[in-house]
């Protein structure tokens, strides 16, 4: 089993807390514990450990990770196991499925360094208020079934809840197990699979008469999930001391790195606890469908279960038919009586039918491996052959000089190529020079300075504050240029002082007055559309042309190729008469 020191905790939650950079560590992983009760979510714990990220599902729900810039750093669907399979009664057979309010969900994410917030749906949660699992003596562990060796098997934990005496639950576990071990495909795959027992000694919160039913086991899931942190596990068997009949079995779907789900036994091994213990980890594990009717209506197939009275999707399948009664009303079964997963007493003797083993059969080959040497010689990083990983690219090279006015900056990420760490860089110029890994640097300085530079690269100020032009005298206008200019630390603006040909008033050049009865024809549009503009508005007396308006009538004979779409747009192509 794969655990973390407790010296190794402390060093990631201090480099939690620094949040120096936004890596990622390809080994680690971030586990959450997240519980869901009436459409809210709480998230109980967070661990570190070393292991894989889930695999993303179409999920309901979306769990998404941002850093301490706001920005989102990573995101991913799950879904809350909320629905549990009530075990056959011993004596009927009869059994259902409920649906429960309240469930909790293990999610593994990439371990960044910077995590600041994680929102659930609507809800928000500050990551440095998650209580972390805090480091509590590891269990004691013993595989009791199979011999798989590497990091992708089937690990199927055993956990004992409510059991004073150890030895006990080591009687119960072993028996079970070897149960497991004659039942096909579990007895032809031992290199692919190990049962682990782990003796916890922490309550779960398991208790019979669940919903009022009283052969259905709960337990507490969070409190399930906190017991087996840290461990590496694909699926949980809880063996319960109670002697009373009864169990559960959360239903899982196909997928092969969903830890949310478990299975729940009780301890009397001489009166069906190992029968319900492979009928409900049938569920949670394969996936399976109850073979007995619910005699209530469903939606879709299930691996062994279909609507299809002809049941071709197992035709040709040896020892199967089409057997009327399977789960939901209208649906059809593989075998009549052949199945663990129809009663805990089959025909022909304890076993799976032809159906249920072969669905098992593929979630053993398709997710896990059989038995693998791990071979990281000449590699950094990337996987070890067996699905393990031979290292991340987490050791960044620290930033240095490379001459005196470069510096090598190195942007805190590497990635594996070809099984070797490579680590993405930048060349920076540093304008005051590289010394000690860093850019010089220097501080502005902008004392009686209006413009130019201010010693580190940037500008005390621009010359665009243009002065507006204005007469000297009444015939003499200084008209200064659109542009400034920097000099010594001083804007100066470049001017012309111009001789105006009548006068200069109101800070510009006025042109001689137009007498009464004179023919402006002479003028240009720009002096026609002003006196127009004085008429218009009923000015008595223009000071620009010292012309009165009163009883003056402007008279436009415009040519039509030189008239605009309005009387604004007047061009020079017109000949005008003042008239009095």
């Amino acid at each position: 089993m794969k655990k973390r020191s407790d010296f190794m905790r402390m060093i990631i939650t201090l480099l939690f807390s620094l949040s120096i950079i936004n890596a990622v560590y390809a080994s680690e992983v971030l586990e959450f514990i997240i519980e869901y009760e009436n459409q809210e979510f709480t998230i109980r714990s967070y661990n570190v450990l070393n292991g894989e990220v889930d695999v993303p599902v179409r999920g309901e729900y979306k769990l998404t990770l941002f850093n301490s810039k706001g920005n989102e750093i990573y995101s991913t669907n799950f879904d809350i196991p909320l629905y549990i399979d009530v075990p056959p009664d011993p004596i009927t057979g009869e059994s259902y499925q409920i649906r429960l309010s309240k469930g909790a969900k293990v999610l593994r994410v990439p371990l960044f360094q910077d995590i600041k917030a994680i929102q659930i749906g609507p809800q928000y949660f500050d990551f440095r208020f998650i209580p972390f699992a805090s480091p509590v003596p590891a269990p004691n562990t013993e595989v009791i079934y199979g011999n798989c060796l590497g990091s992708s098997c089937f690990d199927l934990l055993f956990v004992s809840d409510g059991y004073s005496d150890m030895n006990q639950f080591k009687t119960d576990a072993a028996v079970i197990a070897n149960f497991f071990g004659t039942i096909e495909p579990y007895r032809s795959n031992p290199d692919r699979m190990r049962i682990i027992r782990v003796d916890n000694t922490t309550p779960l919160g398991c208790y019979n008469n669940c919903s009022g039913i009283q052969r259905l086991i709960c337990c507490d899931s969070s409190k399930v999930f906190s017991a087996v942190s840290g461990l590496d596990y694909d699926e949980i068997l809880i063996i319960t001391n109670m002697n009373e009949y009864g169990g559960s079995g959360y239903i899982d779907g196909t997928s092969c790195a969903d830890r949310s789900t478990y299975a729940v036994t009780f301890r009397d091994t001489s009166y069906y606890a190992r029968e319900v213990a492979v009928h409900e980890t049938g569920h949670s594990f394969g996936g399976l469908w109850d073979e007995y009717e619910y005699v209530e209506d469903g939606s879709g197939d299930g691996p062994n279960c279909v609507h299809d009275s002809t049941c071709a999707k197992w035709k040709g399948v040896a020892g199967t038919g089409c057997y009327a009664g399977c789960s939901y009303n209208g649906m059809y079964r593989p075998t009549e009586n052949s199945c663990l997963m129809r009663t805990l007493t089959p025909d022909g003797g304890y076993k799976f039918c032809p159906v249920c083993k072969n669905e098992i059969d593929s979630k053993l080959k398709r997710c896990f491996s059989s038995s693998c040497i791990p071979n990281c010689a000449n590699k950094e990083c990337g996987d070890d052959g067996c699905g393990g990983n031979c290292g991340g690219c987490s050791n960044v090279p620290a930033d240095y000089c490379l001459n005196s006015t470069t510096l090598r900056d190195y942007n805190g990420t590497g990635s594996c190529q070809n099984y070797k760490c490579v680590y993405n860089y930048t060349d920076k110029t540093c304008p005051y020079g590289c010394l000690n890994g860093k850019c010089q640097s220097c501080t502005p300085d902008c004392t009686n300075k209006e413009c130019g530079d201010d010693g580190c690269g940037g500008s005390c100020g621009n010359c665009n504050n243009i002065p507006a032009d204005y007469c000297l005298d009444m015939q003499t206008l200084r008209d200064y240029s659109p542009y400034g200019n920097c000099n010594n630390y001083k804007c100066v603006y470049p001017y012309t002082d111009k001789k105006c040909d009548y006068l200069c008033e109101q800070n510009r050049c006025v042109s001689k007055p137009v007498d009464a009865g004179t023919d402006v024809s002479i003028y240009d549009a720009e002096t026609i559309k002003d006196i127009q503009t004085q008429k218009d508005t009923d000015t008595p007396r223009d000071t620009k042309y010292d012309v009165d308006y009163t009883d003056i009538e402007v008279r436009y004979d415009v040519y039509k190729d030189t008239v605009g779409t309005s009387s604004d747009e007047v061009t020079s192509g017109c000949s005008c008469n003042v008239i009095y």
